[in-house]
């Protein structure tokens, strides 16, 4: 049973680096990837920097962050001001709507209409 928790948790390790790499790559690819595409990348891998890397993965998110700024900093050239923090004020927005949303549902889940 052991071995095999273990070999779930390599697995998923495994996945979650290469993705991690793949995204990268498309943030990094300029030429084949428009610089939309490669913002809502560099949003969600921002929002990912921000709630879910583990100390342990020190390199990785300075691989990250280092392609989330080479797109912030296309988009900046291109008349974007702020793009890191405009993606980080958007997330945070985000974030804040879905909680609303889940706290309205949760209410409407506890109304008893009969």
């Amino acid at each position: 049973m052991f071995k095999e928790i273990q070999e779930k948790i390599q697995k998923t390790n495994d996945q979650r680096m290469k993705m991690m790499f793949t995204l990268i790559n498309v943030m990094s690819n300029t030429k084949e990837s428009s610089l939309e595409l490669r913002t809502a990348v560099a949003a969600s891998m921002l929002e990912m920097l921000d709630t879910s890397m583990l100390p342990e993965d020190g390199i990785l998110i300075q691989l990250i962050d280092s392609a989330i700024d080479s797109v912030c900093s296309e988009a900046e050239n291109k008349g974007i001001v702020n793009m890191k923090e405009s993606l980080r004020k958007i997330i945070k927005v985000t974030h804040e709507k879905v909680n609303h949303i889940a706290t309205g549902d949760s209410i409407l889940n506890n109304i008893n209409l009969n």
